[in-house]
């Protein structure tokens, strides 16, 4: 008889303890602000043409780089979420003579202009916090060109291949309006 006490008395004091726990955990997190807000959708960005093939770049002076190798493409977000997205150019294959500072290019958006080099051989990020609206297009230009210097020999820069590819990872910013 003890034992059947025993044990009814300590399923009680578990019990309370139990039902007591939830009710203090349950006050806890309802009077903290813990709003959640919940997106469904998928992010699609798509981009026009993303090969970058260039054979045999002469060189010019930096002021003349519109004269070089041009690439235009588009990236289109497909979908009704907002996007904030980063645009890369991946090497896949470069010739080693043309990994230097004087291969160069230039991303023109509207008026902005990012530049960069070739002097390393990883991909490049071209733009890191490009906004796009929902079923909406951003229109870019990619110029590559050897920056020519009086003072160096670059014979050996001629005649050389650069192979990559442009593409773009984003993320959904429906809560934002602008990319950080």
């Amino acid at each position: 008889m003890k034992k059947h006490l025993a044990l009814i008395i300590l399923v009680l004091i578990l019990s309370v303890l139990s039902v007591s726990f939830a009710y203090f955990g349950a006050n806890i997190i309802k009077n903290g602000d813990n709003k959640t807000d919940i997106n469904t959708g998928s992010l699609k960005l798509k981009i026009s043409d993303d090969s970058v093939n260039i054979d045999d770049l002469l060189p010019v002076y930096d002021s003349n780089y519109r004269a070089s190798y041009k690439k235009e493409f588009t990236i289109t977000n497909e979908e009704n979420l907002n996007a904030c997205s980063k645009i890369y150019l991946k090497l896949n294959s470069i010739d080693e003579e043309l990994k230097s500072k004087y291969l160069k290019y230039i991303l023109i958006k509207d008026n902005e202009e990012v530049y960069g080099d070739f002097n390393s051989t990883s991909d490049k990020l071209l733009l890191k916090s490009e906004y796009i609206e929902s079923n909406d297009s951003n229109n870019y230009t990619l110029y590559i060109w050897i920056s020519y210097d009086e003072n160096e020999n670059q014979i050996n820069m001629l005649g050389k291949f650069l192979e990559a590819s442009i593409y773009v990872e984003g993320f959904d910013a429906s809560e934002i309006t602008a990319c950080n």
